[in-house]
């Protein structure tokens, strides 16, 4: 992740958790089941 892309996030936190959603069940496989 760069900077870029966390200014960018807490600039837009509505695209942010679109932008998280990935990293979020590729961390947690688990949380899609």
């Amino acid at each position: 992740m760069s900077a870029d892309n966390v200014e960018d996030q807490v600039a837009r936190p509505g695209e942010a958790t679109t932008t998280v959603e990935p990293f979020r069940w590729q961390l947690d496989p688990a949380a899609l089941r």
